[in-house]
Formats: structure tokens, sequence, C-alpha cells
């Protein structure tokens, strides 16, 4: 049953993973993140769902998050087993992909996957003039840019994706959501969970007394 695996609760920790989950072969199940928002979400729901004891260490910097369930081959990481039905476990960054059946979903569960996805690896920022900000999403898998995309496309919110390289790095994809349009729709259809949300609220405040124009191919 798909509604198992896709639980309002599920998707919101399937966005935090995508975007900050290590789930790489023969390694623990590791989260990383600076937020301690997002580290209390994420230990919760790990722990509510899927019975996992969160074990937490502070850097200077950020949180690791150990996700163990004290697994062996006769009984198995429980979210581990989660993360390989839905098609994330054994991925490096660049190979992860958003599961194909969230295409499908109603908008309101796409809108939330994407508000916990933003909050990992978006950004939400203001230009010092306040004239106007920047809704932006890096990653290193290309595949999953054009994914996000095109679920944007649902809440017609336009989007353009730039290819950033760095010497022998893999490249990096940066989706911008530019027009003014757009990124009202962005703020008031999908948000962002956690820290960047009051930077969205503002640039929507910003936006709210700017004359909505377009100006694209």
């Amino acid at each position: 049953d798909p509604s198992e695996d896709y639980s309002d609760r599920k998707l919101a920790l399937l966005g935090h993973m995508i975007g900050d989950g290590s789930c790489t072969p023969r390694q623990p199940l590791r989260y990383y993140t600076p937020s301690e928002e997002h580290l209390r979400l994420v230990c919760d729901y790990a722990s509510d769902e899927f019975g996992v004891e969160p074990k937490v260490s502070r850097h200077t910097d950020c949180y690791t998050v150990l996700l163990s369930a004290k697994a062996n081959k006769w009984h198995p990481n429980p979210m581990r087993m989660w993360l390989k039905r839905v098609g994330l476990d054994g991925k490096r960054a660049h190979e992860k992909t958003i599961p194909e059946c969230i295409f499908g979903f109603p908008l309101a569960k796409i809108a939330l996957f994407l508000s916990h996805l933003w909050s990992t690896d978006g950004c939400v920022s203001i230009k010092n003039d306040k004239s106007m900000g920047s809704i932006t999403y890096s990653t290193t898998s290309g595949v999953m840019a054009e994914q996000i995309q095109d679920l944007l496309m649902r809440f017609e919110v336009l989007s353009a994706i730039t290819t950033v390289r760095k010497g022998n790095y893999k490249p990096s994809y940066i989706l911008s959501i530019s027009g003014i349009a757009d990124q009202v729709r962005f703020a008031e259809a999908i948000g962002v969970f956690g820290d960047h949300m009051a930077t969205l609220e503002d640039l929507f405040s910003i936006l709210a007394t700017t004359d909505i124009y377009t100006n694209r191919d």
C-alpha cells in the first residue's frame, strides 16, 4: 500500500533524507544538518515511524545523526528497508532521484514533500537593497533537478536549471525560481520548512508590493 510508505510524516522524512541523508552502500544510515529544528524532526519521525534509536553527535557547524536500529542480517534496519522500497537506499548524492509515484500525488502532498526537500539544499535570500530575492535549489543529481522542475510546474511555478562545474568535481545543477509571479506562487503554494521560512515570508512581503511582470522565453 503506497499510503503506508508515503504518509505525511514519511514524506517529510524522505525530503530530508534525499537532501541531507547518507544512504551509501555498506555504510551506516546517517543524516547531517546544521539546524536544530531539522534535527528534532528527523529524530522524532525516525523513532516514531521506524523504532530507530538516533544517536546525535554535535560538531562545530552541524549535527550528525546515526540512524541505528540494532540491525543485523536477520533483523534489518526498518528505516533502511523503507528507503530501499522507495528507491533511495544505496544511492550516492549524484544518483538520488524522487520516487516516480510522488508525481501522481495530490498537490498538498507534493507541496509538503517539496517544502521539506527545499529546507535541505534549497536557499532563499533577499538582496541588500530589499528590492528582490532569490529562490534556488542545488543538487549534484541532474535527474533530480529536472524532476523538481517538473513538480514545480504542477503549481505553475517556472524555473531554470544552470550547470556549474568546478575542477574535477561532479557538476552541480542549480535550479532557480526568478520570476516574481513564480516566486509568489512558490511562497503561497509550497513554502519552505524550518529556517528559511522567515526569509521567504519577508520576500513575499516585498513581492506583494512589486509590480508582477513576465520576461521569459
